[in-house]
């Protein structure tokens, strides 16, 4: 007779490795730090570079209490990726947190200094306001339907759909308090910060692709039911935008004047910012 052999159940083990920052003396460093995360699979545009390049400027110079680690994850799935930075965050108790950077948005100069200064306020997860690539553009900041699923009639595909939340698309609903953040439900992550309490006490893999139940969505969604499982909130810093890379316009006589506005408008910001 042949005894059955079956796979042991995956386990998902705790890292207990501690890598500590250490000075050239062989001390430890006791400064505090904060871990920047580009998951960048193949490369970064020109545009997400030079924004990169001035937040980057713009926290050497204006960041007193930190000192900042930068973790690129090349050719990597993006929850993978997470995955990897979330580790490496909580083996390292130097770290307070990790901010993480999608490679095709662009954050503003003052976004990590400013993330951190709410994180002294008692913050452990905030993220800047992000817009869909693709039409209708909306904001990429989601809240549940107070009714829970609701039935919604598209007019575009001329059928009925069932939808138990809603992507704000005017940023001016939500109520920010004295600090510019609103609590929300979920969000996407143009740039993101997390503590790295959250990280050790939401439930492992902290970011994935599937629930329990099967049902698919992004790395993002899935991370922000993680935390309001483990009792966090999600909050939104509704001042800090992130413009996001996306498609251009076909031009024409119709759309040109629109696209030389865009273009002009752009140009503007990046002088202010020079």
């Amino acid at each position: 007779m042949f005894e059955s052999i079956r796979r042991s159940a995956h386990i998902v083990k705790e890292p207990k490795e501690m890598r500590l920052v250490m000075r050239s003396d062989g001390t430890v460093d006791p400064a505090k730090r904060v871990l920047l995360v580009f998951p960048i699979f193949t490369h970064v545009l020109p545009e997400a570079f030079a924004a990169f390049a001035h937040m980057l400027l713009h926290t050497g110079v204006h960041l007193k209490d930190y000192k900042p680690d930068v973790m690129v994850r090349p050719r990597e799935l993006l929850h993978a990726a997470m995955n990897h930075a979330a580790d490496l965050c909580i083996q390292n108790p130097q770290y307070d947190g990790l901010i993480a950077f999608d490679d095709d948005c662009l954050p503003p100069p003052h976004l990590v200094v400013r993330m951190l200064a709410h994180f002294a306020h008692g913050q452990h997860v905030v993220a800047a306001v992000g817009y869909m690539r693709n039409y209708p553009h909306t904001t990429t900041v989601g809240r549940f339907l107070p009714d829970g699923s609701t039935l919604f009639y598209n007019t575009e595909k001329k059928d009925i759909e069932s939808r138990g939340f809603e992507w704000v698309d005017d940023i001016s609903r939500l109520t920010p308090n004295e600090h510019g953040l609103a609590s929300v439900d979920f969000c996407g992550m143009p740039a993101i910060f997390m503590s790295r309490e959250v990280l050790m006490k939401v439930e492992k893999p902290a970011f994935g692709h599937t629930d329990r139940t099967g049902a698919e969505m992004t790395h993002d969604i899935f991370f922000c039911n993680r935390v309001r499982d483990a009792g966090y909130t999600v909050q939104v810093d509704v001042t800090m935008e992130c413009d996001h890379i996306g498609p251009s316009p076909l031009i024409n006589r119709e759309t040109r004047a629109w696209a030389r506005a865009a273009c002009e408008h752009a140009m503007a910001g990046e002088q202010k910012v020079g």
